[in-house]
């Protein structure tokens, strides 16, 4: 067999497992979209709902002097929380909250300290020598509601006690299957929150609603990062799944094209040995 003819076989041989592989791995992350998507919904839902009676309770502004709502016009250090993936293979995802976190620290005015979710942020930031404010942690590891709440329980400590004087998000929003999008926020002090317009309602408290809403506030703090952190969860499962999928057509249609390149040598093999035996033939008659 010609030294091309078996390069073809390997490479179409290389190429449907790589087909395998990838169409697999696409497979695995859309159970694990699916299953994360739905803890997206429902974090969604009551985080609504949290910020909906924040908004309620706050609007006769009874509780302005909460470290959660009170404005730092002289902030000397802050900290952010960076969420990329734990792995690769998922297109441009880790790649766009990386480009917003570096573009972030630059502009800041103050000392930035940082706090790393997700193997990729990790590595980023031991790179770049940046200040980490607390130990990082897994993204796979917000998907348990108490990993979160921990997680979540633990940043939020470091400006509880003054340590930083606001705390800020870099994450991926989740939009759809096909669109996730690199986001900032910031989480601390709470801003937009309370000025949404809601209807006054008259509830009735006990002990009243001052002390109501400040042990609301940091509920409602936790739940919204908890809330964010799923989101960038779901994307990586969404981004991993749309580049496996079409790492696999590629493939396919790799393959079909290396197929047709080696049917089209094997029919130029056996022409010029047709052509060999009868000019042979011609030779000898």
């Amino acid at each position: 067999m010609p030294k091309n003819l078996r390069v073809l076989r390997r490479k179409i041989r290389t190429t449907e497992s790589i087909h395998q592989i990838t169409r697999a791995m696409s497979m695995v992350s859309g159970v694990q979209l699916r299953r994360v998507q739905s803890r997206v919904e429902l974090s969604r839902a009551y985080f609504r709902r949290l910020t909906e009676i924040m908004s309620r309770v706050g609007a006769g502004d009874t509780t302005s002097d909460h470290p959660y709502l009170r404005r730092n016009t002289e902030e000397k250090r802050i900290g952010l929380i960076l969420v990329a993936g734990d792995r690769g293979l998922c297109g441009g995802y880790n790649a766009g909250v990386l480009r917003l976190a570096n573009q972030f620290v630059q502009d800041a005015q103050v000392p930035v300290s940082v706090v790393p979710i997700g193997v990729r942020a990790v590595d980023y930031v031991r790179r770049n020598g940046w200040t980490v404010l607390d130990k990082a942690s897994m993204l796979y590891e917000v998907e348990d509601a108490s990993q979160a709440s921990r997680i979540a329980r633990a940043i939020m400590k470091h400006f509880d006690t003054g340590t930083i004087d606001s705390l800020h998000i870099i994450y991926t929003r989740f939009v759809s299957t096909a669109r996730y999008v690199p986001t900032y926020e910031q989480l601390l002090p709470i801003v937009g929150d309370l000025e949404e317009t809601h209807q006054a309602v008259e509830y009735i408290y006990e002990p009243n609603a001052a002390e109501f809403l400040h042990d609301l506030l940091p509920l409602a703090a936790e739940a919204r990062l908890s809330y964010y952190l799923l989101q960038s969860l779901a994307s990586e499962h969404a981004a991993r799944m749309v580049a496996m999928t079409t790492s696999a057509d590629n493939a396919e249609k790799l393959g079909e094209d290396l197929v047709r390149e080696l049917n089209r040598g094997r029919q130029q093999k056996i022409t010029d040995e047709v052509l060999e035996v009868v000019s042979g033939a011609e030779a000898l008659g």
